[in-house]
């Protein structure tokens, strides 16, 4: 009889333990309904995102050439009025450095004295600089282009990180 008491009571208790599921069960199924019906409604947003990445992945190849292209593009004119202004640079020193021999040849003449010459003199020397400095400010403005070309080598690079992880 003592084991009956046993078996009873040990079948009590774990009747005890599966009212105790199904209370826990209740008290979750609510949850669990309200993650799948998430689940079901962000399905498809998820699906629309994931063939829009798909589609864009298919243009970056293309946009990388673009890129490239841009890039090599504004470097050679970049290069070419680079030399252009360095060609300016050295022009403007020629013509410094004669207009100092002028004005040191020029200190025991009589021109030297002829009010004109010496204002086309200190004229020259005006303009000459502000051309050294117009070419200068040239230079600085075109090195814009390195960096813009290092940001877009960044974009490019981080493309394809991304094309060949996704």
């Amino acid at each position: 009889m003592k084991e009956k008491e046993i078996e009873i009571a040990s079948l009590l208790n774990r009747v005890e333990e599966l009212k105790a599921l199904f209370v826990i069960g209740q008290r979750v199924l609510p949850y669990l309904e309200d993650i799948f019906l998430f689940i079901r409604d962000t399905t498809p947003l998820i699906n629309d995102i994931n063939h829009s990445i798909k589609e864009n992945i298919k243009k970056m190849p293309n946009a990388s050439k673009q890129l490239s292209k841009i890039t090599e593009a504004t470097e050679t004119a970049t290069n070419e009025i680079m030399d252009t202004v360095d060609g300016l640079m050295y022009k403007s020193t020629i013509i410094s450095n004669n207009l100092k021999l002028i004005r040191e040849t020029g200190e025991n003449s009589v021109v030297a004295t002829n009010e004109d010459f010496q204002r086309a003199i200190d004229n020259s020397d005006e303009v000459l600089k502000s051309i050294k400095n117009d070419a200068q400010n040239i230079m600085m403005a075109l090195q814009v282009q390195d960096i813009t070309s290092q940001q877009i080598a960044a974009v490019n690079n981080f493309r394809w990180c991304c094309y060949y992880n996704i």
